[in-house]
């Protein structure tokens, strides 16, 4: 290449080779540095200052990475959870130990509870058993009134019997009676109309003699 050629493609390139204006793709958390010492991009991590200029093991690298912190992660969890297990074990026998000397107590109020529940069963019951006592007592005592409530009625029952019977005797005949009552009304009534109309009848034929 000429160097009118060479000054021309610099003049394109911005004074950088060609390949730096085309910056590489790369995963996170890498980044792509143009190298000029070396003349060719080179890839770093931004997390671990790791430099490589193999951009086709950056995938590799950060699962290797990951996995990597994985397993810090992991190893510093156990690292505490063994730190921390004398503590929790303390704290657990610690609760322990507190239930063991509330359980005393803890018995003393459930008998205590057991207790007034039974009284309070009792007492229901005594409040029910003298309850009914007392409603027994009162229908003896009210027995005798009761009884003689009760035979007074029958006895104006049977005393009722005979004017019952004379009544239920005697309406038969006062229906009768009635009857002919009505019947000798309707006699006499016939009778006067029947002389009603004689006598009209005779006003009428002595008035037809006179003309």
């Amino acid at each position: 290449m000429s160097f009118f050629s060479e000054l021309v493609s610099d003049f394109v390139s911005g004074g950088q080779p060609q390949q730096q204006q085309q910056r590489p793709q790369v995963p996170y958390p890498w980044q792509a540095r143009w190298d000029n010492e070396q003349g060719r991009w080179v890839f770093v991590n931004e997390q671990t200052g790791e430099r490589t200029f193999d951009q086709a093991s950056l995938g590799l690298r950060n699962e290797v990475q990951n996995d990597e912190y994985r397993f810090d992660n992991d190893v510093r969890n156990d690292v505490n959870r063994v730190e921390d297990a004398p503590e929790d074990a303390a704290m657990w026998a610690g609760r322990k130990v507190q239930d063991i000397e509330d359980a005393p107590e803890d018995v003393a109020n459930w008998a205590g509870r057991k207790e007034q529940d039974f009284d309070n069963d009792v007492n229901r019951f005594d409040n029910r058993v003298e309850s009914r006592f007392d409603n027994a007592v009162n229908d003896v005592e009210d027995a005798p009134e009761n009884v003689a409530g009760w035979l007074g009625r029958k006895i104006q029952d049977v005393e009722d019997i005979p004017q019952d019977i004379k009544g239920d005797f005697e309406r038969p005949f006062q229906r009768v009676d009635q009857k002919i009552d009505n019947a000798e009304g309707d006699i006499r009534r016939f009778d006067q109309s029947v002389e009603s109309s004689y006598d009209q009848g005779r006003e009428e034929g002595m008035r037809d003699d006179r003309w």
